[in-house]
């Protein structure tokens, strides 16, 4: 609340300055004022003892709001999108993403790959330091990926090394030691990986935050390491500086940064603020330079209207989760009642009015594999974008409840989202059941939903390299984002074979024989195929937003 009265405070003292002098409301001139935080830095105290004139005249603090505070901002253990544009923007991995995603060198100054495409030999930079100024190390890496494929870290995303590492499962499974597993710190500069299978998209793995280096000696001094300066060590282009729970994080650039010459912003305070309405009135006002919190209602005008306002493309598709292992909901014609009685159609274009597709598949449009995309390909799986209301009713009466008779109270967990309500009357209209929306906050909806602790809840996912097992590999039984749990042997096995395979086409041909498998099961109901409203002040330069939702800052610069 602190953080919400101040911004709110701001924005009034703008408009009454801006009303007095008839200026321009998206002026960024004034920004400077909402980050007080900025100044107790030695970089801010460096940037002003530079001439008046040029402070004045080029703009080094960025003010942006995130949404949701970030659940974690250690890379073992974040598991949702909220902490992507953070850790964005102060970690590196071996690999990063350049403004067409596609991976290259960052950490890494080169690397080799033999001719069976299973050895990766990485070559790290002669240059690159952690913001405490200790060289960053091939052991640094080693560290962070054995961490992330040991049970006892519980790691969200850890199933992305099992999946493709030589031995990685056979140790998560306590079969081999460590030593048996295909990552090794040949010495400081060099790190050597070894695959169990070609896989074709490892580079881009290569810059996901999983795969991010850190200290030992910063991950044991507490769970929290991540929420305070003083151990907040990372290795990316900014640091931080400042944590307020509940309100903000601010960064400042990092002097030991390889690239730090070509870093103009000197501060970033990214806001927690979840509140559309204030976000905006934050932006037009000048109080901030941009939001990832767009309200779908506003949409229609600030494409009209507003100079500032993007709609981008964004590999996620967000879904209901059915908990396969809770009755009615183990039942797969339940699960297709509920499915089709959702009007995809007019929620992407009544509620969300922003570019949203009608979801009928699992993975969502934008993974190109063997020059061509996937989803399109794959079909609909005869899922009309409108619904259809007589095939739901038909699906629940052969589940045993016709008309919806003795069908138990549904309960949505959900954490606030718009398009959920909608769901809720399609539900009760088209199948004459009850449906209740339980709203919980973020934290808390996304623990309880990770427990299997619910029936029905909304769902989704971000792309985080770009290939179709993004998705698929979600719903293994390593996979720790499986939240429908969900368990089909036939499935696992189509995975398999493509893992395996390192013909193209065929590797295609078992990924969609294994989506057929998934869709015809239904684990979950797809909703839409989503894209990125975002503001940022027009005057800011050289930031870009990654198809999966990263916000890089590292060569943003605002102009005069």
């Amino acid at each position: 609340m602190r953080k919400l009265t101040a911004l709110l405070l701001t924005i009034a003292m703008l408009a009454v300055m801006l009303s007095g002098c008839g200026g321009n409301t998206t002026s960024s001139s004034t920004a400077t004022e909402t980050t007080p935080a900025a100044e107790n830095t030695e970089q801010t105290a460096a940037a002003d003892s530079e001439s008046a004139s040029e402070s004045a005249a080029v703009k080094k603090d960025l003010v942006f709001i995130i949404g949701e505070e970030p659940t974690s901002l250690d890379p073992a253990l974040a598991a949702d999108s909220t902490p992507a544009t953070v850790m964005s923007n102060t970690f590196e991995g071996l690999t990063t993403l350049d403004a067409d995603d596609k991976p290259i060198p960052a950490m890494a100054d080169h690397w080799d790959i033999s001719e069976d495409s299973l050895v990766y030999t990485f070559y790290l930079k002669d240059d690159i330091y952690w913001s405490d100024g200790q060289p960053v190390t091939a052991n640094d890496f080693y560290y962070e990926w054995k961490r992330v494929i040991t049970p006892e870290t519980a790691s969200g995303f850890g199933y992305f090394i099992l999946e493709h590492i030589a031995n990685a499962q056979a140790y998560f499974n306590g079969e081999v030691d460590i030593e048996s597993v295909g990552f090794e710190a040949v010495d400081d500069k060099t790190f050597k990986v070894t695959l169990a299978n070609p896989t074709p998209y490892f580079l881009n793995l290569t810059a996901t935050w999983t795969l991010f280096p850190l200290r030992e000696d910063i991950v044991v001094q507490g769970e929290n390491w991540f929420k305070s300066p003083s151990t907040f060590i990372c290795n990316g282009p900014y640091m931080m500086s400042d944590y307020k729970a509940g309100e903000s994080v601010t960064l400042v650039k990092n002097p030991y940064y390889y690239g730090a010459d070509d870093v103009s912003l000197e501060t970033i305070r990214f806001d927690f603020l979840t509140d559309a309405a204030n976000a905006l009135a934050a932006f037009e006002s000048g109080a901030v330079d941009g939001s990832e919190v767009v309200s779908s209602a506003d949409i229609p005008r600030l494409k009209m209207e507003l100079d500032g306002f993007y709609l981008l493309p964004y590999i996620q598709h967000i879904w209901i989760n059915f908990n396969t292992q809770v009755a009615p909901y183990d039942d797969v014609n339940v699960r297709k009642a509920l499915a089709y009685a959702i009007d995809r159609e007019s929620i992407c274009t009544q509620i969300l009015q922003a570019g949203q597709v009608p979801a009928s598949g699992l993975v969502p449009y934008g993974m190109v594999v063997n020059g061509e995309d996937f989803r399109e390909v794959g079909g609909d799986y005869g899922i009309p974008a409108a619904g259809d209301v007589e095939k739901a009713q038909a699906f629940l009466a052969e589940a045993g409840y016709p008309n919806g008779e003795g069908f138990p109270e549904l309960v949505i967990k959900d954490n606030g989202k718009d398009y959920i309500e909608a769901v809720k009357e399609m539900w009760e209209e088209n199948l004459n059941i009850k449906v209740t929306i339980e709203e919980k906050e973020f934290g808390v909806y996304l623990k309880e939903v990770k427990a299997g602790d619910y029936t029905v809840s909304r769902g989704g996912w971000t792309g985080d390299y770009g290939y179709p097992t993004d998705y698929l590999n979600m719903y293994t039984d390593n996979s720790g984002v499986n939240f429908s749990h969900w368990h089909n042997d036939a499935y696992l096995e189509a995975l398999a074979k493509a893992q395996s395979e390192q013909d193209e086409a065929k590797r295609v041909a078992y990924m969609h024989q294994a989506e057929d498998i998934f869709m015809a099961d239904m684990p979950i109901a797809p909703l839409y195929y989503a894209t990125s409203p975002i503001l940022v002040n027009p005057k800011l330069e050289g930031w870009h937003q990654s198809q999966l939702g990263y916000l890089f800052f590292r060569d943003a610069a605002f102009t005069e």
